[in-house]
């Protein structure tokens, strides 16, 4: 509400180090993130300080923090980290602030300007702690589940875990599929898949975020500029492929197709997933089936309050409701506020369906397993359909 007002105050701070930064030392703040379903989303932060505090000897500029490698981002300390970025607004009449609050972020890079005497931070999320090798040495004999994978992972980071449930959780890992040739973020980026969403961090905790109905109508009015796309969706068709061999299987929401015809989400060679498709295709299929949205493209006076993932409407001139996606976000928080919003339509794919099957146990054929962490292909004769039935040829 008080965003949406004239005459608005804004406000912009950060601690770091035990200090509170306020707009007096703050010339911007620039929160910002493009991200996708299936797979992680990093946040960043841009801010810009007044040269006056680099006279202070306890600060920012005075403290060596610059240029951490991205190798040394696993393991972060109190010095490396800006606590409680957060956006304020007042409007007219209002006593106090109404904060936005973002979490915590690693100073990855900082730049100072001799000339304009400022100091410019580039700043990443949690997420960032997850790009270095995979180490962990997890013991799947005793039946881990995909759960207990990110679990693990988030107690290698001590990271707070933002979730309880989701899709595909409880279903079991079938040994370790990791090492040392991967990311922590790949790994993270194929439990997203296996789940069906995004993974990333609400504030400081590590979430798996599906697309959400925020309720939030925004008309048009209150934009600088907006496009409305073609609409994408609604999702009715999930394949889980083996490339380059084209082993694929799939389901698909049928009457859904015949009314809207066919939109397609296809996971290829998730080594989670891989040799046991069929138990993760239900999960998948709730998490997206009946997913639609309308590709846009705003500029506003400052938006601020939806999330990644939040599904909000666009309201045009000629009254027509728009469904939103917020996957990306650029908010730029200077003298003044405005935002940039676009949702982009997910890179296409084409499965020939009849060389498909809706299930592994495919008839009389040999299908070649791709195995990431030896680097092998591997041929597998399945058994058919009429072996398991008994029935004859």
């Amino acid at each position: 509400e008080a965003i949406s007002k004239y005459g608005k105050e804004i406000t912009a701070s950060f601690k770091y180090f035990g200090v509170i930064y306020g707009e007096d030392r703050i010339i911007s703040m620039n929160p910002h993130y493009e991200g996708s379903l299936l797979g992680t989303v990093m946040k960043c932060l841009d801010i810009e300080l007044d040269g006056k505090l680099l006279e202070n000897p306890t600060a920012i500029a005075d403290i060596a923090i610059a240029g951490m490698a991205v190798a040394d981002v696993g393991e972060v300390t109190d010095i490396d980290t800006i606590r409680n970025p957060r956006f304020g607004v007042k409007a007219p009449g209002d006593t106090d602030y109404s904060y936005i609050e973002y979490g915590s972020y690693i100073i990855k890079e900082r730049k100072k300007d001799e000339e304009q005497q400022s100091l410019t931070l580039e700043c990443y999320d949690l997420m960032i702690q997850s790009m270095i090798p995979y180490d962990l040495a997890l013991d799947f004999s005793t039946g881990i589940t995909v759960k207990g994978l990110l679990d693990a992972i988030c107690d290698r980071f001590d990271w707070v875990k933002g979730y309880t449930t989701f899709h595909n959780c409880d279903v079991l890992i079938d040994g370790e599929k990791y090492d040392l040739s991967v990311t922590f973020r790949d790994v993270l980026d194929e439990i997203a898949e296996v789940a069906g969403g995004t993974i990333g961090f609400v504030g400081d905790l590590l979430s798996v975020i599906y697309p959400t109905d925020s309720g939030e109508v925004i008309d048009e009015e209150n934009l600088k500029s907006l496009k409305i796309g073609k609409k994408y969706g609604p999702i009715n068709s999930v394949v889980l492929s083996r490339t380059p061999q084209e082993d694929n299987i799939y389901k698909q929401d049928t009457d859904s197709i015949t009314d809207h015809g066919i939109t397609e989400i296809r996971i290829e060679n998730n080594q989670i997933i891989d040799s046991h498709r069929e138990d993760f295709m239900d999960g998948i299929c709730a998490a997206l089936f009946g997913l639609s949205f309308e590709l846009y493209e705003l500029e506003s006076f400052g938006i601020g309050y939806l999330g990644f993932g939040d599904i909000f409407a666009i309201k045009t001139a000629d009254g027509v409701i728009h469904k939103a996606l917020m996957l990306c976000d650029d908010l730029q928080i200077t003298q003044g506020v405005s935002e940039t919003s676009k949702l982009e339509e997910p890179e296409a794919t084409k499965t020939d369906y009849t060389a498909a099957s809706t299930t592994d146990k495919t008839l009389k054929r040999t299908i070649l397993r791709v195995d990431k962490q030896e680097n092998v292909i591997t041929g597998l004769a399945e058994r058919t359909d009429a072996l398991e039935s008994g029935l004859a040829d």
